[in-house]
């Protein structure tokens, strides 16, 4: 995840990613297929350890104004942070392996 949203999909070689994860290539292509499948587990990843985290106030809050408000703080602290610096993986412009 952390290499696809450095470098984005075109700029990761398999070589690369073979480092990153300390995973061989052989048992990469064997769980994932290629590199696409492995970016969208990446995807399924951000999904569930960023955006699971930011919209977990507003999936178990009260519903009120305090969710709401506790939400943009979260998210405006995220932003703040390092990780958040670098944008949102998903809407990246460098993740189309579809291209």
């Amino acid at each position: 995840m952390q290499l696809f949203w450095q470098k984005g999909f075109a700029a990761s070689s398999v070589d690369q990613l073979v480092h990153a994860t300390g995973v061989q290539r052989f048992s990469m292509y064997g769980t994932f297929g290629d590199k696409s499948g492995l970016l969208r587990a990446a995807l399924r990843c951000y999904d569930e350890r960023v955006v699971g985290r930011l919209l977990a106030g507003m999936e178990h809050g009260s519903g009120g104004i305090e969710t709401i408000v506790d939400y943009f703080q979260s998210l405006a602290a995220y932003h703040r942070s390092p990780a958040g610096r670098r944008g949102c993986l998903m809407k990246s412009g460098s993740i189309q392996p579809w291209r």
